[in-house]
């Protein structure tokens, strides 16, 4: 791996450690950025069904998910995939932030007959289930329409 790209007469600009490297790594008890990532995509049509999923799944007794919400311009632009919170970021005048702890955002889907559900639009859950700590990141089109309800908590 080569180190970072320095320009002579250039100050070296900090580049701080991505808050999420350091929790999914504490989370897994390993570094985090080693692991491999599973990435799974829904259509928009789906949010809906997959929020009601994930929350059947968390809800037995011992799987207490911690949802933490994301912050961060990523999101606004490109959508946000999870081995995005654990890179570190070039440093630099130009250079990007990394994804931070923000508020999550919750926005309404319409699900099967005509129903209306809130789902998860930027948000890390992280739980642990005997011999196995998991996560889940929720991140909704990066396009959001402007008629679909939108709300950050």
């Amino acid at each position: 791996m080569s180190g970072p790209t320095t320009f002579p007469g250039m100050p070296d600009f900090p580049c701080p450690t991505p808050v999420f490297l350091n929790l999914l790594t504490d989370h897994f008890g390993t570094e985090a950025a080693t692991l491999p990532i599973l990435t799974e995509e829904f259509d928009r049509s789906e949010q809906a069904n997959v929020q009601l999923a994930l929350d059947a799944y968390l809800e037995p007794e011992g799987r207490n998910a911690q949802l933490i919400g994301i912050g961060g311009e990523h999101k606004r632009h490109r959508g946000l995939g999870l081995a995005d919170l654990l890179v570190v970021p070039r440093g630099g005048p130009m250079g990007s932030s990394p994804p931070r702890r923000g508020t999550g955002r919750i926005c309404q889907h319409r699900a099967d007959e005509g129903r209306v559900l809130p789902a998860v639009q930027s948000g890390l859950y992280l739980w642990k289930t005997p011999g196995r700590s998991c996560v889940a990141l929720r991140s909704g089109p990066a396009n959001t329409r402007r008629s679909r309800r939108c709300a950050s908590r």
